[in-house]
């Protein structure tokens, strides 16, 4: 047959045209069932039927079944379409650089044991407990000795324990542990404002000003409402003043108080209040120190409505009332005048 001899012819020709390791049936879509014929000049998908002109233009590159490569730019091999970018990771941030002193948290937190069982007196029972102890005055605390006092002060600590706390306190690093550098370390620094308002309130309890304070002039001039154990809550008003007294050794021994046992008991009492001004309202207000801004100002002295000569009426502050008889009017008149007030022709309470 004529037409079954030019397929034959025609197939030989693209044999000859293409390689045998190129050629892969499942891209030409040649059915193996039909040989010979018209089936036999199928057209591979997509491509020129079997035959024609463009067949025999066919080659390797139109055959090859590889994915496009990705393009070139900028130096760097890009896939086409679109691409999210990775997030950036977050940034550190970084506190600054922080010393820290394990002696001092570890003395914070003894402090804190001090006060929660002995109250705002407590540092000072425990220095008195110490000073009791030492019999032989040297002034210098042992281990032993250390350990002994906090038990009958009744804290119980391991010797491991009592010996950090030895260490905690020696600032100096001398290996001897003096009781008062024990107790500074123990209550804390005492910062200037603090001070001089200790050293106002023993001016204005040294009347004689020989350094000394009388107990009877203690006793007319404290007011125990403003106790620091009784502003807590934890002592009762009427107990304030004994127990006042009781803090100090002078006490029983002369009856007087000097300026350095005063400021001691008041160094100890200061590492219970945090706050300065909650500090410079409770010692005002206690020893009727005139002064003070905001809300650490002096309430408790006495204020009085003044009249002077020309008729005019002014209420003013007794800077200094304690002891002061309120129903004298020369008195009074005396210490307007030391407070500058002049031409003063009556005196009477305020309110």
């Amino acid at each position: 047959d004529s037409r079954t001899g030019a397929g034959r012819q025609e197939a030989a020709q693209l044999q000859a045209t293409i390689r045998p390791e190129t050629l892969d049936a499942r891209q030409l879509n040649f059915s193996p069932s039909v040989v010979g014929g018209e089936s036999d000049r199928r057209a591979p998908r997509g491509g020129p039927a079997l035959g024609s002109d463009a067949s025999a233009s066919l080659d390797r590159s139109s055959l090859r079944s590889d994915p496009p490569r990705p393009q070139q730019q900028g130096g760097w091999m890009k896939a086409s379409g679109p691409r999210n970018p990775r997030p950036s990771p977050p940034k550190l941030v970084r506190a600054p650089p922080q010393r820290v002193d394990m002696s001092e948290i570890l003395l914070g937190e003894f402090r804190k044991l001090v006060l929660a069982r002995g109250g705002a007196q407590g540092i000072h029972t425990l220095s008195r407990t110490f000073r009791i102890m030492d019999s032989d005055h040297n002034q210098s605390i042992s281990v032993e000795e250390l350990e002994k006092g906090l038990s009958r002060y009744g804290l119980h600590m391991s010797h491991n324990d009592i010996s950090l706390l030895l260490q905690a306190c020696d600032k100096d690093g001398s290996g001897k542990l003096s009781i008062d550098e024990f107790l500074v370390a123990a209550r804390g620094p005492l910062n200037a404002r603090r001070m001089e308002l200790i050293n106002k309130a023993f001016d204005i309890l040294d009347r004689s000003g020989n350094g000394l304070i009388e107990v009877d002039d203690i006793a007319a001039a404290f007011n125990v409402q403003h106790h620091p154990d009784v502003m807590a809550g934890d002592l009762a008003p009427e107990h304030a003043l004994r127990d006042f007294l009781d803090q100090f050794d002078g006490v029983n021994h002369d009856g007087h108080i000097d300026r350095k046992e005063f400021a001691e008991y008041y160094k100890n009492v200061s590492a219970s209040i945090d706050n300065d001004d909650y500090f410079e309202l409770m010692i005002r207000n206690a020893w009727h120190i005139s002064g003070g801004q905001g809300w650490c100002e002096n309430t408790t002295n006495k204020r009085v409505l003044v009249t002077f000569g020309n008729g005019t009426q002014k209420v003013v502050e007794l800077q200094s009332d304690l002891g002061l008889d309120l129903r004298d009017q020369q008195a009074l008149r005396k210490q307007l005048a030391r407070q500058g007030m002049k031409n003063v022709v009556h005196v009477e309470m305020s309110g």
